[in-house]
């Protein structure tokens, strides 16, 4: 401990213990939770009260009639009283009680009677003394031993208190390693002064890298001027931090997004000292910000089409003065329509298996697939302009199949099959064994989805054939219109 610790601490042991704090008085005094000055009042009374005792006493036992013993019942009184109250208490019973002894009871009438009274107050100044040399004695070992009870207790306070900072510090140094978010301090220059690995993941560099650069040196140009503006906030103290998207360039070069939340470390003057900077990486979050916005004018895009294709679907739907066979059939083609919508929702729009595609268009004659409708081609992912063109073709040629084609005997047959040869896609629908042929004496919107709607949509071409066996179609479009890029 430094010699001003020291002092100070001699100083509380001083105002708790004080010199008197071991007496009798005082401690009679302190019970009776008197003022700590009740004691220079206390010891004087108490001298005079042993004092008057004593001269009484020395009146009632001896009389007047002899002067051989003066200072028989004063002379006990002075050690009692400097034992209990001290040195003011003996004084003043020994002198009080020689001036009532030889005022009031023997006066003093010649040399003996004074040398008597010179021997009585050695004596008694004699016995004072020791018992002060005592009292003194006791309360240095006592306020020593408090010194030393008082001193532990600082130093197992300190112990307790750098135990306490030193796990504090240990956490908060756990706290920064191996925090899931970027922590930084960086210089008022911009400089990067401390960071976790976190931030340096997010960035793509190195921690001794970092500290070579400043942070300017890393953010966005876009985001540069903003950065300027909430520092210069910071430092002339209009806020006490603030929180900004911005962008980072790592090192690889690409953009990294970061949601960055600064505040400012001041020393005990209030001075800023530097910036604490936590980072999180939003980038996939901004990613998904988007793709959500693109995902939604996509919709927009492709709801507007396809409110186009029922509107064409309903125009074209042909009305043969039956109300109720114009709506079934409307509804069964936007159904078709909608299946392969499933689809391509299912696949968040980016495509899906022809296969399925296939399977979802002949739902309704699902239990002859495998039998009576074979399908067969390989693994191919085709996107939503040809999913949907496709799977009407399919409805229309599956739905005149039921009617009037092979699907309307017992023993017809379809085969759908696709393939890819180079760099053209070729489908097509074959019926067999069905009722003979007759090509339609006219042309409704059946033929124009087999025809002019799935050309135009992909970009190929289609045969339709009515032979006698069968009706067939093919479909054959380059395959960059058909496949998902």
């Amino acid at each position: 401990m430094s010699d001003m610790e020291l002092s100070n601490l001699h100083a509380v042991v001083e105002e708790r213990f004080p010199f008197y704090a071991r007496l009798p008085l005082r401690i009679l005094a302190d019970k009776a939770k008197l003022p700590p000055k009740a004691h220079y009042f206390l010891a004087p009374a108490l001298g005079v009260a042993l004092a008057v005792v004593a001269i009484l006493a020395r009146a009632a036992l001896i009389g007047t009639a002899t002067t051989k013993v003066a200072y028989i019942t004063l002379f006990p009184m002075v050690p009692v009283g400097a034992l209990v109250g001290g040195w003011i208490t003996g004084t003043t019973v020994a002198l009080l009680g020689a001036v009532l002894l030889h005022t009031l009871i023997l006066p003093l009438e010649g040399a003996a009677d004074w040398l008597a009274l010179f021997v009585f107050f050695g004596s008694c100044a004699l016995i004072i003394a020791t018992t002060e040399l005592m009292h003194r004695a006791e309360a240095r070992a006592f306020k020593a031993e408090a010194m030393e009870a008082l001193q532990s207790q600082i130093l197992e306070e300190r112990k307790r208190g750098a135990d306490a900072l030193r796990e504090a510090l240990s956490r908060l140094e756990a706290t920064f390693a191996n925090a899931a978010v970027g922590i930084a301090e960086v210089a008022l220059d911009g400089r990067w002064l401390r960071m976790n690995q976190r931030l340096c993941d997010i960035l793509g560099y190195r921690r001794d890298e970092l500290m070579q650069m400043r942070a300017g040196d890393i953010t966005h140009a876009a985001d540069r001027e903003a950065d300027r503006e909430n520092v210069r906030r910071l430092l002339a103290g209009e806020a006490r931090s603030y929180s900004t998207e911005k962008r980072y360039i790592r090192k690889d070069g690409k953009d990294v997004w970061a949601n960055v939340t600064v505040g400012i470390a001041r020393s005990a003057a209030d001075q800023p000292v530097n910036f604490v900077a936590v980072v999180e990486d939003i980038t996939a979050r901004k990613a998904a910000e988007a793709h959500n916005q693109l995902l939604v004018a996509e919709i927009s895009h492709r709801a507007n089409n396809l409110l186009a294709v029922v509107q064409a679907i309903a125009q074209q739907t042909s009305f043969e003065g039956d109300p109720k066979a114009y709506v079934a059939k409307l509804v069964e083609r936007i159904q078709s329509l909608a299946a392969s919508q499933t689809l391509l929702v299912r696949n968040e729009w980016q495509g899906t298996d022809l296969s399925e595609l296939v399977r979802a268009q002949l739902a309704p004659y699902r239990d002859l697939i495998g039998g009576r409708i074979v399908a067969n081609g390989p693994a191919i992912r085709v996107n939503a302009a040809a999913a949907q063109t496709v799977g009407m073709a399919l409805h229309e040629l599956a739905t005149n199949a039921a009617k009037y084609g092979s699907l309307s005997s017992e023993d017809g047959k379809v085969r759908i099959a696709w393939r890819l040869v180079d760099d053209e896609f070729m489908l097509s629908w074959e019926e067999s064994g069905g009722p003979k042929v007759t090509p339609p004496t006219r042309k409704g919107f059946g033929n124009t989805v087999l025809g002019r709607m799935a050309e135009l949509s992909v970009g190929g071409k289609t045969r339709l054939t009515f032979a006698e066996e069968g009706a067939s179609w093919m479909l054959k479009a380059p395959a960059d219109r058909i496949f998902v890029r």
